[in-house]
């Protein structure tokens, strides 16, 4: 993928070498895309971000290059993507977090919803679970390869039972992570809110 295109906002959300920390913000177009390599072809969102951004952001920005200088987030469906591409590279990252994620696959592509079900199983395949099911990956590798993890989520945001369900899963197979409920739904004053923890969190796993 051809990021020059991009190049003028990055810079502008840099403030150069003496910047302590970094932030790039990928979009994804066509939604959905769920940062991943959807099955039937449609976009390649995870090889876009692991093969060609991190590098290209290494190359082009006064970056701390390693996975002890990199950290990832998103909310929602880049909850989602955050905790699955740190679960599944976790050479590339030091701490993750989500906030109000759609991190249970399963719920997504067995949806009563058969628009939605039908998009997602052109993603994920009929199958959800595997090598893009953060419930799979957190139980592959160990404490001292795992990133960090936070995860939180709003009281009366339709994703809390799936993000419930992940932080049980989690507990139960004695993966180490943050986890908290607050007050909100799925809408970003919620996210404007909570987004200063997790920097906090990074900030903290980056030692900076």
């Amino acid at each position: 993928m051809d990021w020059k295109g991009a190049l003028a906002p990055l810079e502008q959300s840099s403030s150069g070498a003496d910047a302590p920390f970094q932030s790039t913000s990928p979009r994804i177009r066509p939604l959905p895309g769920f940062y991943t390599d959807a099955v039937d072809g449609s976009g390649a969102y995870e090889s876009a971000i692991i093969e060609d951004l991190i590098p290209f952001m290494d190359a082009t920005f006064p970056t701390r290059a390693g996975r002890a200088g990199r950290a990832i987030g998103g909310l929602s469906m880049g909850g989602y993507g955050a905790m699955k591409l740190a679960l599944k590279h976790p050479g590339l990252f030091c701490s993750a977090n989500s906030h109000s994620g759609a991190v249970s696959l399963e719920r997504m592509v067995n949806n009563e919803n058969a628009g939605w079900r039908d998009k997602m199983r052109r993603i994920f395949g009929e199958d959800a679970v595997g090598g893009d099911d953060p419930f799979a990956l957190a139980l592959k590798g160990d404490a001292q390869t795992r990133p960090a993890l936070k995860i939180d989520c709003g009281t009366e945001d339709f994703l809390l039972e799936s993000n419930r369900a992940f932080h049980a899963h989690l507990e139960q197979h004695g993966v180490a992570h943050q986890y908290d409920e607050f007050p909100g739904g799925h809408e970003w004053s919620y996210w404007d809110t909570h987004v200063q923890e997790a920097l906090a969190f990074h900030r903290q796993n980056l030692a900076i």
